[in-house]
């Protein structure tokens, strides 16, 4: 249950270094590098040109992303710790 706006408009994993297009697509750093560096520099979503100079640091996105990181660890966390106490008979 990963927004969709945290995934790569590429392969839609869920990124870690979020940059911007001037299109207001949103890639992955390194996954959009290496499309562009064996594609050559055509955006893979809207066939404009793009290189990586056009490309920003989304750090508002990244932000996010690491926050939803940590809300999903510590719910993870709480539950585990909640099925522990169910057979903590001391």
């Amino acid at each position: 249950n990963v927004p969709g706006e945290f995934l790569c408009a590429i392969n839609q994993h869920v990124m870690s270094k979020p940059v911007r297009s001037p299109q207001g697509f949103v890639f992955e750093a390194e996954t959009i590098g290496a499309w562009l560096k064996e594609h050559g520099q055509i955006c893979p979503m809207s066939g404009e040109t793009l290189e990586r100079d056009d490309l920003v640091s989304d750090e508002a996105l990244k932000k996010r992303i690491q926050e939803h990181h940590i809300r999903t660890m510590l719910a993870s966390q709480a539950k585990h710790d909640e099925e522990r106490d169910m057979y903590d008979f001391d």
